[in-house]
């Protein structure tokens, strides 16, 4: 029986309040409270146990050269509510991710404006689902249905095994809770055939912006995605069903646009994401695909196949941990010349084939373009090869114009020079077409690229998983199919 609560409207007293606190110079003043949303109730807004005052988060008088919480005028006696410091100058401004406030867009090249890569192109945020109704779920078919009606938030109530099922129809404004503890396994989303879209589609945890929900396991869209967020669960995929290949995210229909994955654990038998989609954001998540050994899952191992949507894109995975036993890490795939990609802050693992990181446009199956701007920074790499049917090291760029190899620090016997970076920079050959389907060039006045800052050292034993991320996916008990 489907349990039905109707959400208060927006006249209805509401018993909670939510407050962003943005802490600017103010140190650390309670780890991941901090850019996250605060809840509590109507009555917490004063007295003990309430929020902090401004006030509180340090002394206004004090000279120390942090912000402080006094604004300044225009000079004409008009508060202008920007803080300054004690030099009279105002912080550098911050442009705070939605779904991962310790990403700051700002520090993002092409979203921070124009420049020698090409034009400007901001950060598109996945919307979240504007829902009206409340309900519990226990079966597959309560869940469709309820889909399928949309502007609801559905908290499934029990472990639900679809085998496959198809949501058959345009999906929009949906939040689907997974509580800890509960599967909600196996289905497929739309028809290609029939034109079939999701909007506004988040599947979370009890607690947006934390790793708090149960499982999502083997989702398929042959709708085309348009605002979807994964937030705060666990996502597996499988390895071999019915002797093919699968994943815990797979992108199957027409391109789609804005999708954002946060505070995830993600583990796959093989591969964990492949899809067309444009402007994919990654945050604060952690991933070890090709689980399975080779032989029983198949050549494809990649943690992210991305392919270009066609027309503009930006791409960002920031402060992840991805890890896996053959192929990339991460592979791009770009569509037409105006798209970016931003890898910064990442611990990029793998200890048994050192291919990490690449664009191309090389194979038949590839869309024929090359990223406008691609930057690989501040990365830590941990990698070795032991596997005897690898393809050889790998991590490099291809099929990109103004390149960004800086800063990175790796541990490894196989890429040990910046010369082991491969940068398509136009003094080699151009990569190598498939026989009738001809890449398409780079112009040369368009090539810039650097190597720059980047650290070698000898391979070393694979790291703790990083701290920010949830943690080790491995230790996620799920359904590796055949």
């Amino acid at each position: 029986m489907t349990n039905r609560q109707r959400r208060p409207s927006a006249a209805t007293p509401m018993s909670t309040w939510r407050l962003l606190v943005l802490l600017v110079g103010c140190g650390d003043v309670g780890g991941d409270t901090a850019g996250r949303e605060v809840e509590g109730t109507a009555s917490d807004t004063g007295g003990s146990g309430g929020p902090t005052s401004a006030a509180s988060f340090g002394d206004p008088s004090d000279s120390s050269g942090t912000a402080t919480t006094a604004a300044t005028d225009d000079g004409a006696g008009v508060d202008t509510g920007v803080a300054t410091d004690d030099t009279g100058d105002a912080p550098p401004a911050r442009d705070a991710y939605r779904w991962y406030p310790a990403l700051d867009k700002a520090s993002i090249p092409f979203h921070a404006g124009a420049g020698p890569w090409g034009e400007a192109r901001p950060i598109q945020e996945a919307a979240e689902p504007v829902v009206a109704d409340e309900v519990t779920v226990a079966s597959c078919d309560e869940f469709i249905a309820e889909m399928l009606l949309g502007a609801r938030e559905i908290t499934i109530g029990a472990d639900i095994d679809c085998n496959g099922a198809v949501v058959d129809g345009n999906v929009s404004d949906v939040d689907v809770v997974i509580p800890p503890g509960t599967i909600l396994r196996s289905f497929v989303l739309g028809s290609y055939l029939a034109g079939h879209t999701t909007s506004r589609l988040r599947f979370r945890g009890p607690t947006v912006g934390q790793h708090s929900g149960g499982q999502l396991h083997h989702v398929m869209w042959l709708a085309a995605p348009f605002d979807t967020i994964f937030d705060g669960i666990d996502c597996t995929g499988p390895g071999v069903i019915d002797g093919a290949q699968q994943a815990a995210i797979l992108y199957n229909g027409p391109a789609g646009e804005r999708t954002a994955i946060t505070n995830v654990r993600g583990a796959a038998g093989s591969y964990f994401f492949i899809g067309t989609i444009s402007d994919l954001v990654v945050t604060g998540s952690s991933f070890s695909s090709s689980i399975e050994p080779r032989g029983d899952s198949g050549q494809e191992g990649w943690v992210f196949r991305v392919i270009g949507a066609p027309g503009p894109t930006g791409n960002v995975f920031y402060d992840n941990d991805l890890r896996g036993t053959r192929y990339h890490k991460l592979r791009f795939h770009p569509s037409g010349t105006t798209g970016y990609a931003w890898v910064s802050d990442n611990n990029l693992v793998d200890m048994n084939e050192a291919r990490i990181l690449t664009v191309s446009q090389r194979l038949v199956s590839d869309p024929k373009g090359y990223y406008a701007g691609f930057w690989v920074e501040r990365n830590e790499v941990w990698t070795d090869t032991n596997d005897p049917v690898h393809a050889g090291p790998d991590f490099s760029s291809d099929s990109a114009a103004y390149v960004r190899f800086e800063a990175n620090v790796l541990h490894s016997d196989e890429l040990t020079s910046d010369e082991s970076l491969g940068i398509q920079d136009g003094s080699e050959a151009e990569p190598e077409s498939p026989p009738g389907y001809p890449n398409v060039a780079i112009p040369d006045e368009q090539q810039d690229w650097s190597r720059a800052g980047n650290q070698f050292g000898a391979m070393q034993p694979a790291p703790a998983w990083r701290a920010s991320t949830p943690g080790d996916p491995t230790q996620i008990v799920w359904d590796l199919g055949d």
